[in-house]
């Protein structure tokens, strides 16, 4: 048996099963292959896409406590203003020879007022310098801002367009109020 000659068919029969092994086998193999680096890439993708998610609500919740903050301050600052205008009515009311203390506490006020604005709106500004880096971080780590960080940075720009009006009016009040005074020292 063992010196019989091995058939055509036999050798034919073993050449095609040798054939589709070594076809069959490396096949498997890059599949396998294939399908555990798409799992890992698309495990890679969900990590960055979550890790992008926590950046956007960290930036934000960091951009509203921001506003939260000028807010608070702005209305301090507008009731302290009420108050010492309060407070300077009443001194006005009790004594006439009060007027000339009252207008330096007025400029005085009016300036403390006025540096406050321009602190505010320096902030607000360093604030929107911040939430745009932020914006151009995301952008360059390939990923858009969230539409709530975009808000954020147009009712930013819109609170700075604001103090600089304000700023503005105060400033030329400022001047008429320098010119009544100039004429009025010129007159006495």
């Amino acid at each position: 048996m063992i010196n019989e000659p091995i058939s055509a068919l036999t050798l034919g029969l073993f050449g095609l099963i040798m054939t589709g092994i070594t076809t069959l086998v490396p096949l498997w193999l890059s599949n396998r292959r294939k399908t555990a680096d798409y799992e890992e890439a698309s495990k890679a993708k969900q990590e960055d896409w979550a890790r992008q998610d926590a950046v956007a609500k960290q930036a934000a919740e960091a951009a509203k406590l921001l506003l939260d903050r000028q807010e608070l301050d702005s209305l301090k600052t507008a009731e302290a203003a009420r108050l010492l205008l309060a407070a300077n009515e009443r001194v006005a009311k009790s004594s006439g020879e009060m007027n000339e203390k009252l207008d330096v506490i007025h400029t005085l006020t009016n300036s403390k007022m006025t540096e406050e604005m321009q602190g505010r709106l320096e902030e607000t500004q360093r604030s929107l310098a911040s939430l745009e880096e932020i914006v151009s971080l995301k952008k360059a780590a390939g990923s858009e801002p969230s539409p709530e960080a975009l808000g954020v940075i147009k009712n930013t720009k819109e609170r700075i367009t604001e103090l600089k009006a304000r700023l503005h009016d105060r400033f030329e009040q400022q001047k008429k109020i320098d010119a009544q005074t100039k004429r009025g020292s010129s007159d006495g």
